[in-house]
């Protein structure tokens, strides 16, 4: 396969030309689209809610996140897409966590302080 803005030669699987580094699109691809762009990765969702809410689904979504990043890089955008994804449902994960371990002390606190007032 040659690359449509310098010419070079590239391996047919290749995502992105070795010579210029531009992306490879392949007979009846379309650059544009859904998987023909970056994924957002996430990651800032996944930083707040590991230091906010709980910590281990927190480093799962961070995991996915980074892994999108390098999908992203390597120009592979469908994997990328899937592994933004998988990040976000991990960092929905994580916050639900958190925010059900919250409510659940603030009840505690209030049932505590409830019972302490009556003699």
């Amino acid at each position: 396969m040659f690359c449509a803005h310098c010419g070079q030669p590239n391996d047919e699987n290749a995502h992105r030309c070795v010579s210029c580094g531009e992306v490879m699109v392949r007979a009846g691809e379309s650059i544009t689209g859904e998987h023909g762009s970056p994924a957002s990765p996430h990651l800032v969702e996944a930083i707040l809610v590991t230091i906010f809410c709980c910590q281990l689904t927190g480093i799962v979504a961070i995991v996915y996140a980074a892994i999108a990043m390098s999908n992203n890089s390597n120009g592979n955008y469908a994997q990328a897409h899937k592994s933004a994804k998988t990040a976000m449902t991990w960092a929905w994960v994580s916050f639900g966590l958190g925010l059900t371990f919250m409510l659940f002390y603030a009840g505690i606190a209030v049932i505590g302080a409830a019972a302490g007032a009556t003699p």
